[in-house]
């Protein structure tokens, strides 16, 4: 099975023998990634019957997983930024850009006060900044279709601390293994502290990759461009207080 990756006159994507079919005249920079979202209560998927607190919900096929049901993958790429709120922690609000990370500690010295930046349309506006710790994955069911579409997965607020930092930790540690030499299992878990109770991001470690998918997530790491999500690749941040 051949392993390699290319764009062909911008129609098709091939890794690993399989095929994702791309619109003429589009390569796969124009292509807006699949999110997975972590489902709170009084969510707008909550309200529309979409989805039930807890759930782990992908914006194309609905739930994939959440407390009970683990969803495995395999990540390729991340990335750290700003996220713009349109409103103060603990208020619902909406994400209105993202600026990159360049060290700032906005999280304990400004995440109260607003931040002036130019918006995607280069309009000079006033958000509030929330750190993002977005990863690109493969989806483990997907493996043998090549891996599919990359996955966003996007770690922010209190689920920075319950997830991505073990996640990292555990990149960190593994000395001669590639960022996708093992699988990793994503649920969601529910938390109770001073503001409430809300859900998080749960991660533990999975299985060591076969070559076989070593190789095929190595092809696809190549062509993901390492860079901020787009606004709605993120996800909404209508969160209750304690996700800040």
């Amino acid at each position: 099975m051949s392993n390699e990756l290319a764009v062909q006159a911008n129609t098709s994507l091939t890794v690993g023998g399989a095929t994702t079919l791309i619109p003429e005249g589009l390569d796969v920079s124009d292509i807006k990634l699949p999110s997975l979202m972590l489902v709170q209560e009084k969510s707008e998927l909550e309200r529309d019957g979409k989805a039930r607190p807890g759930d782990i919900y992908e914006n194309n096929f609905g739930v994939l997983g959440g407390v009970d049901e683990a969803i495995e993958f395999i990540p390729i790429a991340v990335t750290k930024f700003w996220a713009m709120n349109s409103t103060p922690p603990g208020k619902k609000g909406k994400a209105i850009g993202y600026l990159p990370f360049n060290g700032e500690d906005w999280d304990k010295s400004s995440r109260d006060k607003a931040i002036s930046f130019t918006n995607y349309k280069g309009e000079q506006v006033l958000g509030y900044p929330v750190k993002v710790i977005s990863y690109q994955a493969l989806l483990v069911k997907n493996m043998e279709f090549g891996g599919g579409l990359p996955h966003r997965i996007s770690f922010k607020k209190s689920s920075i601390k319950s997830a991505a930092i073990k996640l990292n930790t555990i990149l960190t540690m593994s000395p001669g293994l590639p960022m996708w030499g093992r699988t990793f299992k994503l649920k969601s878990l529910l938390k109770t502290d001073e503001n409430g109770s809300y859900y998080v991001y749960d991660i533990e470690p999975g299985t060591i990759n076969s070559k076989q998918w070593c190789d095929i997530a190595a092809e696809w790491a190549k062509k993901c461009k390492v860079q901020p999500a787009k606004i709605e690749e993120v996800g909404g941040f209508e969160d209750v207080t304690g996700q800040f």
